[in-house]
């Protein structure tokens, strides 16, 4: 009578965990508006701005990862200071989400700015926007050439 009463609940858990499996592979990609989209933004560099279209916008606020200089000539916003460590935690989410857009991120590091802007995106964040100094920043800086000798091996 004890072991299918311990058969009972372990297939019962068994089950309910496959039934939450089923469900997370069916929800689809885990991006809220799908990872296509933020891959053309990043190609086509529309998660750039420039300090004048920032300065144009009526309202706007700024991700400072780090301890980055921020442009002399940049206009007063909300500057949220955070740890890109405390990224993960909901209290810094919760704080990104608040502020008003659009949301510039500037971070000591490119990779941070990079890593930080997909997480947001992720998290469904709009209007997210990686600070660039002019456009030439923005363009690649070498044209991309495949490897030839590599595709024939």
């Amino acid at each position: 009578m004890k072991t299918e009463y311990k058969n009972k609940i372990i297939l019962l858990i068994s089950s309910f965990l496959v039934l939450i499996l089923i469900i997370t592979q069916l929800r689809g990609n885990n991006f809220r508006q799908g990872a296509e989209n933020y891959s053309r933004d990043a190609l086509e560099n529309n998660n750039f701005i420039t300090l004048a279209d920032f300065n144009s916008s009526a309202q706007g606020s700024i991700i400072k990862l780090g301890n980055p200089e921020i442009p002399d000539n940049i206009k007063k916003a909300e500057i949220i200071s955070l740890d890109p460590r405390s990224l993960l935690n909901p209290s810094g989410i919760r704080s990104i989400r608040k502020s008003s857009p659009p949301r510039i991120i500037i971070a000591d590091s490119p990779s941070n700015k990079a890593i930080t802007w997909i997480l947001l995106a992720q998290k469904g964040i709009k209007e997210i926007y990686l600070m660039a100094e002019d456009k030439e920043e923005m363009a690649l800086k070498y044209e991309f050439r495949p490897d030839a000798d590599n595709a024939s091996r």
